[in-house]
């Protein structure tokens, strides 16, 4: 009899905890008018910390004057996710916006609701706030993805993923233009707005 599979992996973790997302488009095919990525990491090489990565103009590259910025509380880490994660992520990959990217330092952050109906993370600093809600949820979807499947192409992810049907992304109380519609998730169809907690990113060690 062929021993059990060992529960451990053999992987180093590299972080741990939520990256929930919203990306919005002006249309289904055309471009993306807004994005937005939120964390709240509990164990990183660089401790622990919440960021809020906005690109308000994605083809721009004139850092927190176009409304492309990072609200943190932990500047190393947002550096570190920014340059080793977010820029390969699908929306982000090759945005100028992610070219000068400002850093404000994180004033305040509140979560409110629950993943039944909606979930809003509200995030201020250096004189910004960003409100992100994600509503008409779907089912929770776990997922665990090879490094071949990741966005770095080198990590294994496990995450828990739910997927919403609506979201909207408020800069300094404004609502951002723009929809968010179906996009390819690991062989099925997801949504461009998405909750993603549980989430662990490991590498080789």
């Amino acid at each position: 009899m062929a021993d059990a599979p060992s529960p451990f992996s053999p992987n180093r973790v590299s972080w741990s905890g939520e990256n929930p997302g919203i990306y919005l488009k002006d249309s289904a095919d055309g471009r993306f008018t807004a994005l937005a990525s939120f964390f709240r990491v509990v164990l990183s090489p660089h401790g622990p910390g919440k960021a809020v990565v906005v690109c308000a103009a994605p083809e721009q590259s004139g850092g927190a004057a176009a409304g492309n910025f990072v609200i943190c509380d932990n500047e190393p880490l947002a550096r570190w996710l920014v340059s080793d994660f977010v820029t390969y992520f699908g929306a982000f990959k090759d945005k100028p916006a992610l070219k000068g990217i400002g850093y404000l330092k994180l004033d305040k952050a509140e979560t409110g609701g629950d993943i039944r109906s909606s979930w809003t993370e509200r995030v201020g600093g250096g004189g910004r706030s960003v409100e992100m809600t994600w509503s008409r949820l779907g089912e929770p979807v776990c997922v665990d993805v090879p490094p071949a499947l990741s966005a770095t192409g080198r990590h294994q992810m496990y995450s828990l993923f739910v997927n919403a049907e609506a979201a909207t992304l408020k800069l300094d109380g404004k609502a951002l233009p723009g929809g968010v519609y179906a996009r390819p998730f690991f062989g099925r169809q997801g949504r461009m707005a998405f909750l993603a907690f549980s989430e662990t990113w490991l590498e080789p060690a």
